[in-house]
C-alpha cells in the first residue's frame, strides 16, 4: 500500500489550511485511492478470510433442505451485515497505519484519502454478496417464491445495509473518531439492546425513541423479506442514503481535525 500510494501523480503539497478546504465527494483521485486500497487488501491475503466467512454463512444457513426466498433474505441480511463490520474493520485498520501519514502529503486533501477508503470498503461488499449468491444458487437450483423483482429488491436491501455497516465501521475507527465518540456509540447500542430485551412492554414503549435511528435498517429488512416496497420502504432507503452521506462528511471532518492535532 505504501509503495502503491507513492506512485500516484504528484499533487500540491497539503498544508494546514488545505486540510480543511472543501473537496468534491468521491473525486477521481479518491477512486484511485480506492483501487490501490482494494488491490493491497487482495494481495495481503485478508480477502481469504472474507471468503471463508461468506462460505461459513452459506454452510450454516443455506445448505439444509429446501430454501425459500424469505428464509434466504432473513438470514443473509443480518449475517452479511456482521461480516461487513468485521471485514471493514480489518481493511480500515490496515490502511490507517501511522507510516502512511507521510504518503498523504502527496494528496491535495486528506478528504481524498478518506473518500478512497470508504469507496473501497463499501464496494467490496458487492462481490462478497455475489459470492454468497453463487454458493446458494449452486446448491439450490430452485428457491421457493423467488421472482426477479423480489430478488432484485431483496438484494438492494441487503447491499444497502452492508454498505452502511462498512461506512459506519470506517467513521468509528481510530484515528478518525475519538474515544468519546466511540463510547457514546457503544452506550447507545447498550441502551437499544437493553430496551429491546429486558424492559417490560409498557416501559419499552417510552424508550422507543432510542430505536428510531434503526428505522431505515428495519425498513430494508422488511422489503427484502417480503419482496415488495411501499412508501415507508422508499423513505427507509432515502434515510439510509442520508446516513451514508453523514458518515462520509463526519469522517472527513473528524479526520481533518485529528490531522491538525498531529501536525
Amino acid at each position: 500500500m505504501q509503495s502503491e500510494i507513492s506512485t500516484l501523480p504528484d499533487s500540491p503539497r497539503q498544508n494546514v489550511e488545505g486540510s480543511t478546504q472543501w473537496q468534491p465527494l468521491f473525486s477521481l483521485p479518491a477512486w484511485e485511492i480506492a483501487r490501490f486500497t482494494v488491490l493491497n487488501y487482495l494481495r495481503s491475503g485478508w480477502i481469504v478470510l472474507d471468503i471463508v466467512l461468506v462460505f461459513t454463512v452459506f454452510s450454516v444457513f443455506f445448505t439444509n433442505g429446501e430454501l425459500s426466498v424469505d428464509q434466504f433474505f432473513s438470514q443473509a441480511l443480518p449475517s452479511m451485515a456482521l461480516l461487513s463490520l468485521l471485514g471493514s474493520a480489518i481493511l480500515t485498520q490496515r490502511t490507517l497505519k501511522a507510516n502512511l501519514y507521510l504518503q498523504l502529503a502527496r494528496l491535495s486533501s486528506r478528504a481524498i484519502f478518506i473518500d478512497g477508503i470508504m469507496l473501497a470498503t463499501a464496494l467490496l461488499r458487492i462481490p462478497l454478496y455475489l459470492l454468497l449468491l453463487a454458493f446458494t444458487f449452486f446448491i439450490h437450483h430452485h428457491i421457493q417464491g423467488l421472482t426477479v423483482a423480489g430478488f432484485l429488491l431483496g438484494s438492494l436491501g441487503v447491499l444497502l445495509v452492508m454498505m452502511l455497516c462498512a461506512l459506519l465501521t470506517v467513521v468509528l475507527s481510530r484515528p478518525i473518531a475519538t474515544r468519546i465518540i466511540q463510547i457514546i456509540f457503544l452506550v447507545w447500542i447498550v441502551i437499544v439492546l437493553y430496551t429491546s430485551v429486558y424492559l417490560s412492554p409498557d416501559l419499552r414503549h417510552y424508550m422507543q425513541i432510542f430505536q428510531l435511528p434503526l428505522y431505515p435498517i428495519s425498513a430494508c429488512y422488511r422489503f427484502a423479506l417480503h419482496g415488495t416496497i411501499d412508501i415507508w420502504g422508499w423513505l427507509g432507503i432515502v434515510l439510509l442514503l442520508l446516513y451514508m452521506l453523514v458518515f462520509v462528511l463526519a469522517a472527513r471532518f473528524w479526520f481533518a481535525r485529528r490531522d491538525l492535532l498531529f501536525s
